[in-house]
């Protein structure tokens, strides 16, 4: 696990999931100049969203979602900056 993210604005995991599903889209994660395929897991409540040298998994526990995100060595040097985006933008709608 990267990053933490509490429920701020929702009191469920199911609805964190769901709000979550809206936003992370692969047009979403183009903004960072990858391609990635994502997966949304509805059973186990997890986003799974993977490309060439990255790869992204989100799990929604009962009170924060848990990020996970694997760089290749290449953009291992902006991987600060990806993992602060999505905490930001997990916070505005979790």
């Amino acid at each position: 696990m990267d990053v933490k993210v509490k429920y701020n604005k929702l009191d469920n995991p199911d609805a964190a999931y769901q709000a979550a599903k809206s936003f992370l889209t692969p047009e979403m994660i183009a903004t960072w100049k990858v391609k990635a395929t994502v997966n949304y897991q509805d059973s186990s409540r997890l986003i799974n969203a993977k490309g060439r040298g990255f790869e992204l998994n989100i799990c929604f526990l009962d009170d924060a979602a848990e990020v996970t995100l694997k760089l290749s060595i290449l953009l291992r040097p902006v991987k600060g900056k990806v993992l602060s985006t999505i905490e930001r933008h997990l916070s505005e709608v979790v």
